[in-house]
């Protein structure tokens, strides 16, 4: 209620811009009651009408860039951060000291599999790196 009335609302309602970072964990990691998932799908349809920027960083890198760049930015709007600290420590998505110095937030990261030619993909399904962080360790199994 209060993201709601106060934080994605308030450039509309008393034109007053926030720079505010919320970070909220995405599922509940076996951490018990008081570590209950944030729901995505929520702060997504606030975010449509460009009051709230909603992100799931999936590697140390890109979180470190997503915070440099909301500092950076010209203009301020609240950020939300969906992402759970596991993922971060996972050793599939660790990040090299060069992707923090001359790296930079992507919002979309490209698969880099040599089975997949770009050319020849017909459809495009969006799900968080923890699914396929997840997905792909059971394959090795």
């Amino acid at each position: 209620m209060i993201v709601d009335q106060f934080i994605a609302s308030a450039e509309d309602k008393w034109k007053r811009l926030s720079g505010l970072v919320l970070l909220l964990p995405h599922g509940f990691e076996g951490q018990g009651p008081e570590h209950s998932s944030a729901r995505l799908e929520r702060f997504v349809a606030m975010a449509a009408e460009d009051n709230i920027q909603v992100a799931y960083p999936t590697t140390a890198a890109q979180y470190y860039h997503l915070l440099r760049r909301q500092i950076l930015r010209s203009f301020r709007k609240p950020l939300v951060v969906m992402s759970p600290k596991s993922l971060l420590r996972h050793p599939d998505v660790v990040s090299n000291l060069d992707e923090f110095v001359t790296g930079k937030f992507q919002r979309v990261i490209p698969e880099t599999a040599p089975s997949v030619t770009p050319g020849k993909v017909k459809k495009i399904c969006s799900v968080p790196a923890r699914f396929t962080t997840n997905s792909a360790n059971s394959a090795k199994l």
